[in-house]
């Protein structure tokens, strides 16, 4: 249905603690600087689609263990038959990631300029 179509949940995968372990973020709505840490990687739960984020300056087990922690997710969760991985580091995000989140995208002026080439006037 389009209800389930549109569900989507995020999710911190860490090993801060020791172990590594996949916590739910449920504060809404996301924004990239306050809920996209370099240091961590992270899960986006689509309905066809889980997406694995990789920060730049996230331990290495956590590197190497992103996508074998989204695979998991995918069975432990019951995706649907299909559902894709997508691994996307830092500052390579698609589109339809980055529309997940606010401050993604650069603030525009009312002329629809971006404002780092305009002089503020």
């Amino acid at each position: 249905t389009e209800e389930e179509m549109a569900k989507y949940a995020f999710f911190k995968v860490s090993n801060d603690s020791g172990k590594m372990e996949c916590t739910e973020i449920t504060e809404r709505p996301l924004d990239k600087q306050k809920h996209l840490d370099t240091n961590e990687t992270y899960i986006l739960e689509l309905y066809d689609v889980v997406y694995v984020w990789i920060g730049d300056k996230a331990n290495k087990e956590e590197k190497q263990q992103a996508m074998g922690s989204a695979k998991k997710f995918v069975k432990d969760h019951n995706k649907i038959k299909g559902c894709r991985v997508s691994r996307l580091n830092e500052n390579i995000e698609d589109s339809l990631f980055k529309s997940y989140f606010e401050n993604f995208y650069p603030a525009l002026n009312l002329d629809g300029g971006d404002k780092s080439t305009h002089a503020n006037q």
